[in-house]
């Protein structure tokens, strides 16, 4: 059987996992569109809880 490691000792690219580097993640910038993207939803947020309390005020 042959010995398929590398001369190093190394493992092969296919076999390395991201997390065991030793290294820290880079930074990452948030994708285009996101903060947009959370405004919307909590205005949608705000606005369903304006419209909760408006019928409830209404109703009683």
């Amino acid at each position: 059987m042959t010995d398929l490691a590398t001369p190093s000792g190394a493992r092969p690219p296919h076999d390395q996992t991201d997390a065991d580097d030793g290294f820290p993640m880079p930074p990452t910038r948030p994708q285009p569109g996101v903060a947009r993207q959370v405004l919307l939803h909590w205005l949608a947020f705000l606005g369903g809880t304006a419209a909760l309390l408006g019928a409830a005020a209404w109703l009683f």
